[in-house]
């Protein structure tokens, strides 16, 4: 496997954990929340399973272009798409961790973000290598 598919295929595996452990609760509670805690739950783990559907997505599609040769190759550029759509993801969700920060509590918060600053750091650094 080339780096360029490498990069993509650790993406594709981070969105589907970060969606799993979103849609489990596993990485926080919602209790800090409060009365509107079963909305944010439902829209998070809504975030969660596109989360998981993009990521598995493009695992299949990097599969399919690494070992059917020449046949799919045109599934590039829909890989980008599906690429910049989890960035779009990933930046809501660090921003949305920060903001949260700002209001209750700046350390639990800052270390919530923190793995979805990581993944935007990988995801710029795959659009460098990829395309």
């Amino acid at each position: 496997m080339n780096m360029k598919h490498y990069h993509v295929v650790v993406i594709s595996i981070l969105s589907i954990v970060f969606g799993l452990s979103y849609i489990y609760g596993l990485v926080f509670s919602f209790q800090f929340l409060g009365p509107v805690q079963g909305i944010v739950r439902g829209i998070v783990q809504l975030w969660g399973k596109i989360s998981i559907a993009i990521g598995m997505l493009i695992l299949l599609m990097t599969i399919a272009i690494r070992y059917v040769k020449g046949k799919f190759h045109h599934l590039d550029a829909v890989i980008l798409a599906l690429l910049i759509i989890i960035f779009f993801l990933q930046l809501i969700a660090f921003l949305l961790w920060l903001f949260i920060g700002s209001i209750v509590d700046p350390m639990p918060s800052s270390l919530n973000a923190l793995p979805h600053l990581t993944m935007i750091v990988i995801l710029v650094r795959s659009f460098k290598r990829y395309f």
